[in-house]
């Protein structure tokens, strides 16, 4: 009889550890469902920083290629204004110097008039 109880504690005992057990597994299964949702958002955030990545490569070029050609071109044409500039302001000092000394004939020959 003693015999009885003891086997029928050892089935309870063995039947409330399954319980338990199942009730572990279920909750593995669901944070390896979580686990598998993450890997899927990482694996999805990896597909998107790939498209930055080329996107900013692209990007790099274009402003290496033709940018910094246009940029290299307006510097040219600025040099050129300058250059232009210049030569503009000789000119005025030029036609300032002839206006003085054509000034000082006239007011030359004003004086031998009177």
């Amino acid at each position: 009889m003693e015999e009885n109880k003891t086997y029928d504690l050892l089935i309870k005992m063995y039947s409330e550890f399954d319980k338990r057990f199942d009730t572990v597994d279920k909750r593995f299964d669901t944070i390896d469902k979580r686990f598998d949702a993450i890997d899927k958002r990482f694996d999805a955030t990896d597909v998107r920083l790939d498209n930055i990545e080329g996107r900013l490569s692209k990007l790099e070029l274009k402003v290496e290629g033709e940018i910094t050609e246009k940029i290299r071109a307006l510097f040219d044409d600025r040099k050129v204004i300058h250059e232009k500039l210049d030569n503009i302001q000789i000119d005025i000092n030029n036609l300032t110097a002839k206006t003085l000394t054509h000034d000082n004939k006239i007011i030359e020959l004003s004086r031998k008039i009177k």
